[in-house]
């Protein structure tokens, strides 16, 4: 079993019943995306476990992804999300991973409204339970306002055309989780991607200068 499969599992551990149920985040990381050795983006990574009331009764979820600040050479900057979902057994001690990929998702900024409505793209990834999405960066300056202000990244999956959105609170202070599964704490991955996206933007403006 992957290592992340292992920490995530740690949060149905001995702390709580067998058939306990539970939401929480497991890891976070930010870094900036660069190709050949030039800045092109930033990104946050994550995984967390989430109970679906919409589709499975209260049943956990794994939801592992990444959101992304991004200014390819030549190209519109854009905001990409990946979304991989894994069904959690009832007793909290398997993974599926093969569980569909989501109809659709998104991100959500510091007032609650959803940047859906600014989707570019949208398709299968290339492992199962997975989607990618970019989106034009109209609606980025909430979600920013989000992970700097509250430290969190909201996004949203549903697995049915025309049903109803799965919330995923993602803490962006949980660094990772520890041997009994209690979130290490840390301000690291906010920090970083605050200063990545702060450098990704003077690189733009220098590279576009007013006129």
């Amino acid at each position: 079993m992957k290592m992340w499969a292992i920490a995530a599992l740690a949060l149905f551990g001995a702390t709580v019943p067998a058939e306990a149920q539970v939401s929480g985040t497991i890891e976070t990381k930010s870094y900036p995306k660069t190709q050949d050795g030039r800045r092109i983006g930033c990104s946050i990574e994550f995984r967390a476990a989430v109970q679906d009331f919409a589709y499975r009764n209260g049943a956990s979820v794994m939801v592992i992804g990444s959101v992304g600040f991004m200014n390819y050479p030549g190209k519109q900057a854009a905001v990409t999300l990946k979304v991989i979902i894994h069904d959690v057994s009832a007793d909290g001690q398997n993974i599926d991973l093969n569980t569909a990929a989501p109809s659709s998702i998104s991100l959500v900024g510091i007032h609650d409204d959803s940047n859906a409505g600014a989707q570019l793209s949208s398709s299968l990834g290339d492992s199962p339970g997975s989607r990618i999405a970019a989106y034009n960066i109209d609606g980025f300056l909430e979600v920013y306002e989000r992970i700097v202000g509250r430290k969190e990244l909201m996004l949203l999956f549903n697995r049915q055309a025309g049903g109803i959105d799965v919330r995923v609170p993602i803490d962006l202070t949980v660094e990772d989780l520890d041997e009994s599964g209690k979130p290490v704490r840390s301000n690291q991955t906010v920090v970083g991607f605050q200063d990545c996206s702060r450098k990704l933007l003077d690189d733009m403006e220098a590279a576009n200068p007013a006129k």
